[in-house]
């Protein structure tokens, strides 16, 4: 059972004072998606990663902690753009914008990994032009941090799963099977194996939609019967 508690914050840059919610306890469960993502980070739980002072519009995992250089970064336009996009749900533009912070900051990896969270709520708003844009600054990210030589997950396999998902979800299916077979020694054991398979098989038909963990086990299933 999931619960949640009321919490009041003061931001860190403007001093208001503000509710919000805290979970409270939580059943964790595994992987529902092709791209890592668990089955309770969803809905509430999931808007529970970030923040949002509704007076001047700082975005942060905690608004109570000033992230350096943050006043500078909320007062820019391309900032005020996101927080203020009436195509995009609240709390996916909270993402987007706590991610432009943690980019200024140099946090790569927390920043990639925060448009990947506003892309799945607006999956979850069944908003699949919005979550495309979010996937497509959340791989400029993995590209940038992979570069530097860091990493998206501690395990690299499901670092190298959740960026195959990033790429066929924005279309990119030609890349998405060159990074499958480049990586396929991380991707060898099961379900990685299963996973890099079944991509795979989406990619050959051209299908850039959601998929979920279940239909990718049936798929295979089916398959090796």
């Amino acid at each position: 059972m999931t619960t949640f508690l009321e919490g009041f914050a003061t931001c860190a840059l403007c001093g208001a004072t503000s509710t919000h919610p805290i979970l409270s306890s939580m059943l964790s469960m595994g992987a529902s998606e092709l791209d890592a993502r668990p089955l309770h980070l969803r809905g509430e739980v999931l808007s529970t990663l970030a923040q949002r002072c509704p007076e001047c519009g700082y975005c942060a995992e905690r608004i109570d902690m000033a992230a350096p250089g943050a006043g500078e970064v909320i007062a820019g336009e391309e900032y005020r753009r996101w927080l203020e996009d009436p195509d995009f749900p609240k709390p996916a533009s909270t993402f987007a914008c706590k991610a432009l912070i943690e980019e200024a900051q140099g946090r790569v990896p927390e920043a990639a990994w925060s448009w990947i969270h506003a892309a799945w709520w607006c999956d979850d708003e069944e908003l699949p032009e919005e979550a495309t844009t979010c996937r497509i600054n959340a791989l400029r990210l993995v590209e940038e941090t992979r570069k530097s030589g860091g990493r998206l997950t501690e395990d690299p396999g499901t670092g190298v799963a959740i960026v195959a998902d990033l790429l066929r979800r924005t279309g990119r299916m030609e890349e998405c099977r060159r990074w499958l077979e480049e990586n396929a020694d991380l991707l060898a054991e099961e379900p990685l194996s299963i996973l890099r398979e079944y991509q795979l098989h989406l990619v050959g038909r051209g299908d850039s939609s959601r998929h979920s963990m279940e239909k990718a086990m049936d798929w295979y299933g089916q398959r090796s019967t």
